[in-house]
């Protein structure tokens, strides 16, 4: 049977109305946030109370989902889905080009002007199942993320499931990670790093002090031990900062 928080999102999404359904990391229970109307709430400062769903490139205006209204859900505790056979089918059309661009990139290494780069593309999959249900899904296949749904009919559609946390302020002090490296999480066995794997998340954990430094002194910046760090079946690499709690708005920094 449909559990409440299942039905929920059904309506809200055949409704076609702005919602945020998200549960954070280890949360015994789902926060859904609606709008009683399609109003694209926007935020220049973060000065707002809300759910945002920010680009990583702005241009000064950010979307988000005020909560105003907003309900919590209970989750029962279910058994991670049957892994179906995937439905997607990638796309080789563009092969030679993607190719070409990872032949590039390794060029730009080897010279020095990058040390680390992701490359990626776009694909559209049709799928058979409906946004809800893969959602649910991600509730119950990955309880130690942020996993989130994001709707807006003027903006458009997104869920995930996210092991990162960007920044968690308590008191006087805040905490960011740096997270890299993955492997398929094995309670069997202790996790055995590659050169590379260790190398790609210490490139990461010194951009974030870097990056840190330019709003702190480096007194103020305590650095943790690299540890494991657990997400769903898989698991990272992570580094801990803590560092004092930010006095200004984060876009003013």
């Amino acid at each position: 049977m449909d559990s409440p928080l299942f039905q929920k999102l059904k309506i809200l999404w055949d409704a076609n109305n702005p919602f945020v359904c998200f549960r954070l990391p280890t949360a015994s229970s789902a926060t859904v946030y609606v709008q009683k109307n399609d109003k694209l709430h926007l935020t220049e400062d973060l000065s707002c109370n809300g759910f945002l769903m920010a680009p990583f490139k702005t241009n000064g205006q950010i979307p988000f989902i005020p909560n105003e209204f907003s309900e919590s859900f209970e989750l029962s505790k279910t058994t991670a889905p049957i892994q179906l056979e995937s439905e997607l089918v990638l796309d080789t059309k563009n092969k030679s080009t993607f190719k070409e661009l990872v032949e590039k990139a390794k060029l730009e290494i080897a010279s020095g002007e990058l040390k680390k780069v992701v490359l990626s593309k776009t694909q559209e999959v049709a799928s058979r199942r409906d946004v809800v249900s893969i959602f649910n899904d991600l509730l119950n296949t990955y309880p130690l993320a942020m996993v989130y749904l994001w709707h807006h009919p003027l903006v458009g559609t997104w869920f995930g499931a996210s092991p990162e946390e960007f920044i968690n302020s308590r008191g006087d002090f805040s905490q960011t990670m740096a997270l890299a490296g993955t492997q398929v999480f094995d309670e069997r066995t202790v996790p055995l790093w590659s050169a590379k794997e260790i190398e790609e998340q210490e490139l990461v954990a010194i951009q974030v002090e870097e990056d840190l430094k330019t709003l702190f002194p480096s007194e103020q910046i305590q650095k943790s031990l690299t540890t494991d760090h657990r997400a769903g079946n898989l698991v990272h690499l992570c580094t801990y900062f803590q560092f004092p709690k930010l006095q200004k708005n984060l876009l003013e920094n």
